[in-house]
């Protein structure tokens, strides 16, 4: 197999010892990407953990999402609180009330109305999430009605932008809820694995009954209603489990254009991470098949888009973990701060009553920097495109990684980049007797 090749790619495929020309090889010698050296792991270790720097990285926090709820109505196989994930929790019926969603967003926007002239970005995002958020509309609107009625200090006023989300499986879309969401101008972003079958395949209300028609009459409706705000605010993700037939999910979004815009669908695959023993899917291949727009669609996204078809943009970080409380945070039922929502119970970062604990901080950081990048980023070959964060790490209580699978998850993600380019310089034609040639090896 013959494609044709910029020396960025070609960096990387000699790191992954891809290239098998040795004329190339010894060529382009010197522009190999150097594995992970000394210096950058000293340099790592030593960065923010000082209170200076966690207080500044903290003030910069572009959201937070608000668990709502801990129940649902549906009961999605794959989903990650079935019960059938280590370190996980499972549905249950507890409910975040009032007083401490107001307190949790007071004390953020209390936070950047102090800090405001020192942060990057004049926005914040408030997510609702669950669960199934839309079990507690009445609080999703007490909290948008009063952070809009809010009265900014410090000449804030027109100069700072809150915009609202929420993730929903779609079911509870009812008229009123509908309205409401457009004229506040909330993004929406549904579940929704493609037609009907496949869809229906796990993802079941919890009466055991199917959910898929009842989730696209209401899609319709929002259409319907609210074309405009339908067509700026709504996306969509579609779960990728390994039993389903990603031919027929394809063939349905591509031929769907009137209802979605396959821009606004992100493909995700079901997580592997900590999942039980005794789930039959661990027995299916952890690799995307190759060729497809969904194939496609998951390796950028699995390489945060680090990746294109013109050049890779190497990260300058060790792994892909964010700053704790700096992003992001997750706020639980009981007004618990978290990294974010897929990080494991057992690492909050402070709460609604006192704030940031920045020890706390400090020694997830620390413990983070010693079992994960001093341990494992030694002559890793994808380092900087590395995903690590800390929620791959949390293994109950503790931060440790085994990351080989991840590893040859990348290099495998690679491997199937680099077949989809050279089919697409197939389609165009292109003339590869000019320029760099490499060769690959077949998987």
């Amino acid at each position: 197999m013959v494609i044709q090749s910029s020396k960025s790619k070609y960096e990387l495929m000699e790191d992954l010892g891809l290239l098998v020309n040795e004329e190339i090889k010894n060529d382009f010698d010197n522009l190999r990407a150097k594995t992970i050296n000394e210096e950058k792991i000293i340099d790592a270790l030593k960065k923010g953990i000082n209170n200076e720097s966690v207080m500044m990285n903290l003030s910069s926090v572009r959201g937070i999402a608000l668990g709502l709820t801990e129940d649902c109505n549906f009961r999605c196989k794959y989903c990650i609180y079935s019960g059938d994930y280590m370190y996980a929790r499972a549905h249950s019926s507890k409910q975040m009330d009032c007083q401490t969603a107001v307190k949790a967003v007071d004390f953020f926007l209390e936070m950047i109305n102090n800090t405001f002239r020192t942060r990057k970005m004049n926005n914040f995002d408030i997510g609702f999430y669950g669960g199934e958020p839309l079990l507690r509309f009445d609080l999703l609107e007490k909290v948008i009605r009063g952070t809009k009625e809010k009265k900014w200090d410090n000449g804030l006023a027109g100069k700072f932008k809150i915009d609202f989300r929420i993730t929903t499986n779609g079911y509870l879309l009812n008229e009123k809820i509908i309205d409401f969401l457009a004229e506040n101008d909330v993004y929406v972003d549904i579940s929704l694995d493609g037609p009907e079958v496949e869809h229906d395949r796990f993802r079941k209300h919890r009466n055991g009954s199917k959910t898929w028609a009842a989730v696209m009459t209401n899609i319709k409706k929002i259409l319907e209603k609210h074309p405009e705000y339908y067509r700026d605010r709504v996306s969509y993700q579609c779960t990728i489990h390994p039993l389903h037939d990603l031919g027929k999910i394809e063939h349905y979004f591509k031929n769907s254009n009137d209802l979605f815009d396959i821009n606004k669908i992100r493909f995700s695959r079901v997580s592997r991470q900590f999942l039980k023993e005794d789930i039959a899917i661990r027995d299916e291949s952890a690799a995307p098949e190759r060729g497809g727009l969904i194939t496609k669609s998951i390796i950028e996204s699995s390489i945060a888009g680090k990746f294109n078809l013109r050049n890779i943009n190497y990260q300058k970080k060790l792994t892909g973990s964010c700053f704790p409380g700096g992003e992001k945070v997750f706020i639980d039922t009981d007004g618990k701060f978290h990294i974010c929502e897929k990080m494991n119970p057992y690492f909050p970062i402070g709460d609604i009553e006192y704030g940031f604990d920045i020890d706390r901080i400090k020694s997830i950081i620390k413990q983070y920097n010693e079992e994960v990048i001093k341990s494992r980023c030694w002559q890793c070959e994808v380092w900087f495109l590395c995903g690590v964060c800390f929620v791959h790490a949390a293994i109950e209580r503790e931060l440790k990684i085994e990351c080989d699978e991840i590893r040859k998850g990348y290099i495998a993600l690679i491997k199937n980049f680099l077949y989809n380019l050279e089919e697409e310089n197939e389609k165009a034609n292109i003339d590869l007797s000019n320029g760099t040639a490499a060769y690959i090896e077949q998987l």
